[in-house]
């Protein structure tokens, strides 16, 4: 799944990731102020799935 705002109604990857054999997933931090952390924080404790987050800089941006 590809997204550039992570919301709870995404969660649901971490069950899938786990189904089909992964052992994380990556997180876009587009909107960091509206990340669901404590959900996905959760989530990871239910699946024992390792989680990243990953950010892109815009060139000349400071």
């Amino acid at each position: 799944m590809w997204t550039t705002k992570f919301t709870e109604e995404d969660l649901y990857v971490f069950n899938e990731a786990k189904e089909l054999g992964f052992d994380g997933i990556e997180i876009d931090m587009g909107s960091p102020d509206k990340l669901p952390i404590e959900e996905i924080k959760q989530k990871m404790d239910e699946t024992k799935l390792e989680c990243t987050f990953s950010l892109g800089l815009e060139k000349n941006k400071a």
